[in-house]
């Protein structure tokens, strides 16, 4: 877990990402990190949408099968910076920081 938590860390220092590039490092990084014995999807699906929400982008509008369609593919072809556009893509705006 303290390995999925220092890269996501390590996303901002040093490459200067934005938050949803920073979400999608916690949401990569725990379900392919398999740091839990089940569950990491879901785990880093919250994760992701705890950090944006504790930073003041609203998840709601987030429609559920684009969010289905980023995490269920974590590992299948989906990367990090994929996953970072589909937040991008639907949250970013006047609730996006």
């Amino acid at each position: 877990m303290d390995s999925a938590l220092h890269q996501a860390k390590n996303e901002y220092f040093y490459r200067g990402a934005d938050h949803f590039e920073i979400a999608a490092a916690y949401a990569y990084n725990v379900s392919q990190g398999h740091v839990f014995t089940h569950g990491n999807k879901t785990a880093g699906a919250l994760m992701a949408l705890t950090f944006l929400e504790m930073n003041r982008v609203t998840t709601g509008n987030l429609p559920a099968d684009a969010l289905y369609h980023g995490i269920s593919g974590l590992g299948n072809g989906v990367s990090k910076a994929e996953l970072a556009r589909i937040f991008r893509h639907h949250l970013s705006g006047k609730n996006a920081s």
